[in-house]
């Protein structure tokens, strides 16, 4: 990423803070470099580790219990947006939920919270269909082919009319597939199997033929990224869209095979079918 400023001694907002993400990135915040920042927490659930961490329990979806945060959190130097319903496979039954989270509830912290600068954790699901070519940091052509894919574009236009509306600057991070520890997906699903029947009883089901391609990004360097980008100097009015990731993509048929040599290594047997 480009150069960083020094941080303000004004506060982060975190949405989202006690997720997979939030979690580590919670962490982060708490490195003695960020000792004079004032970092406040928003999420439904408390915190694992709270850290330094100021959290406040409140739903993004209520405007009511965000304009009573108002005054604890005071004039936000940086809202790093992570709240969002994030399955990729939304049944029916659930996808009002995602609209009211991921679309209401980003205009939400926006209306409410007032930030001076806002990081939004879109994803690269904005692209459709991935290749295992290799992929450049800046964005291109989005085609979202799923809700959830929808539901992340729909933030990144939200976010680009209020920069251009307010003058103020943003960032729309597309993340790629982020693994580690506390991860959902298809590692964590593989271990569990693995765990459940170590004798390979029972085979573990992919989709797609073993096909399907993810760009496999570490948490902790996406927990970096997030810090840098809350100094990343940006132009009034802007929200610029990055790619981040590996910048290639692999398939979950090598994502299993993997994880099958490593389980193996422990003695444990696993057998995948597609």
């Amino acid at each position: 990423m480009p150069g960083t400023e020094p941080l303000s001694s004004a506060s982060i907002v975190v949405t989202g803070s006690s997720g997979f993400i939030g979690t580590h990135l919670s962490a982060a915040l708490s490195a003695d470099e960020y000792s004079s920042t004032t970092i406040h927490g928003i999420d439904l659930r408390e915190p694992v580790a709270p850290k330094r961490l100021l959290h406040h329990t409140a739903d993004i979806c209520s405007r009511t219990a965000l304009e009573n945060l108002r005054p604890q959190v005071g004039d936000a130097a940086t809202l790093i947006h992570l709240a969002a319903a994030a399955e990729v496979l939304i049944p029916w039954p659930d996808v009002g939920e995602l609209i009211s989270t991921n679309i209401d509830g980003t205009y939400a912290v926006l209306d409410t919270l007032a930030p001076g600068r806002v990081v939004f954790a879109s994803s690269s699901s904005v692209y459709g269909d991935a290749g295992v070519e290799q992929t450049t940091a800046r964005a291109a052509r989005p085609d979202p082919q799923c809700l959830y894919a929808m539901s992340k574009m729909n933030g990144e236009m939200l976010i680009r009319e209020w920069a251009r509306e307010t003058g103020l600057s943003a960032l729309n991070l597309r993340f790629g597939n982020v693994v580690g520890v506390g991860c959902r997906g298809l590692i964590p699903y593989l271990v569990a199997h693995a765990t459940r029947y170590p004798r390979a009883e029972r085979p573990a089901r992919l989709r797609g033929r073993g096909a399907l391609v993810r760009d496999y990004v570490p948490v902790g360097y996406i927990a970096r990224v997030l810090t840098a980008a809350a100094r990343m100097p940006l132009e009034p009015s802007s929200a610029v869209a990055l790619n981040v990731g590996t910048g290639r993509g692999t398939t979950n048929r090598e994502i299993a095979e993997f994880v099958c040599s490593l389980l193996a290594a422990e003695g444990l047997r696993l057998e995948v079918i597609y």
